[in-house]
This record gives structure tokens, C-alpha cells and sequence, in this order.
């Protein structure tokens, strides 16, 4: 890490890239040194078109139940630290996404066995919201690390195109097997 994340989005910025908050991938990681605490999660980096109108952004397609469904008014402080009431809680059949996606990695989580031929694999279940909260039906997916394809698979399965690359031909093979293990299960399953 050592303000990997912080150099590059400083870096971006100066080649006129907008970034948004960033997500946080809270995981289930084995520790990975013995001198610190065990890593539980990532960055996610958002990066928006400067000169973009309006950004897709579609939550309902992500969106949960209510965890709590009663309702009622936030309880709020004023700065010196009286207690008042808020504004009403949002009512609806579904909640939009929270900031922190908290999800598996590791073993049966990824998606494909073909994943774990990359050095740094993340699990399906990661991408897809992204993908379908970001990207609308028939868009274009970009991943300038293509690594085990695992942007490229979920991309193809959600009906979004995708384009990609790698600096090491070894994963563009990688991800072209991923692509067609996913194409060959489907002409399986229409059968």
C-alpha cells in the first residue's frame, strides 16, 4: 500500500481524470505479515468522465430490502451536543447500496477455477454490482488489468461488452480461456 492509492489518484488528477469517493471491498483475507494487522480491505477507485453530463447510475438494479422497516426519524446532535430529532428515514421497497461491498475471497467464492491462475484474483460477486449499477445493458466495460478475466466474464454474462488489456500476454490468454469456459457453459446450459 504505502500511499499507492493516494500517488495514483494525485497522478490521474493531473491528466485531468475525476475521481468520486472511493468504495471499500471489506474481505475475508488471511493475514499477509507478520509485523501488522491482517488487510480486511480495499480501495475501489471510481473514476468519472470529466466532461460527462450526467453519470449512469443505476442502484435500483443493486438494491436490498429494508432492513428495518419500521421507519421513524434520525437521531441527531447539534454542535454543542444537544439531542434532536431528524429528518424522517426514506421509506421504500428497497434501499439504495451502501459504500462498503463485503464480499467473499477465496476458495468457491471467485466465480471460475481459471481465477485462481492470476496472482491477485477478486471474486465475481465483487464486479457484478458494479457492473450493473455502472454500466447500462449493452455498454462498454473497460479494464486496463485484465488479469483472470474476471471483469471481462461478468461483463459478458450481464450482457455488457468489454474491452481490455494487460501488459503480460499470458493473462489476455487467460482471460480469452475465461471467455470461453463462460461461452462454452452457456451453449451447455441452452441445450
Amino acid at each position: 500500500y504505502d500511499g499507492a492509492v493516494e500517488r495514483a489518484v494525485s497522478l490521474a488528477m493531473g491528466w485531468g481524470v475525476r475521481f468520486d469517493r472511493p468504495l471499500i471491498w471489506h474481505k475475508n483475507a488471511p493475514p499477509s505479515r507478520k509485523d501488522y494487522f491482517g488487510n480486511d480491505w480495499e480501495y475501489i477507485l471510481a473514476v468519472k468522465n470529466p466532461d460527462a453530463k450526467k453519470i449512469y447510475f443505476d442502484w435500483e438494479s443493486i438494491g436490498t430490502p429494508p432492513k428495518y422497516k419500521a421507519g421513524g426519524r434520525f437521531r441527531q446532535r447539534t454542535a454543542n451536543g444537544d439531542r434532536r430529532l431528524g429528518s424522517e428515514y426514506p421509506q421504500g421497497k428497497i434501499t439504495r447500496p451502501r459504500d462498503v461491498l463485503r464480499v467473499l475471497v477465496g476458495g468457491g467464492h471467485m466465480g471460475s477455477p481459471l481465477a485462481h491462475e492470476n496472482e491477485a484474483p477478486f471474486p465475481e460477486a465483487l464486479v457484478e454490482p458494479l457492473i450493473k449499477a455502472f454500466v447500462p445493458p449493452g455498454g462498454i466495460v473497460c479494464d486496463p488489468f485484465l488479469g483472470s478475466g474476471t471483469t471481462a466474464a461478468v461483463a459478458t454474462r450481464l450482457g455488457r461488452r468489454w474491452c481490455g488489456c494487460d501488459h503480460r500476454q499470458s493473462q489476455v490468454d487467460l482471460t480469452n480461456r475465461r471467455i470461453a469456459e463462460l461461452e462454452h457453459s452457456r451453449g451447455q446450459d441452452s441445450e
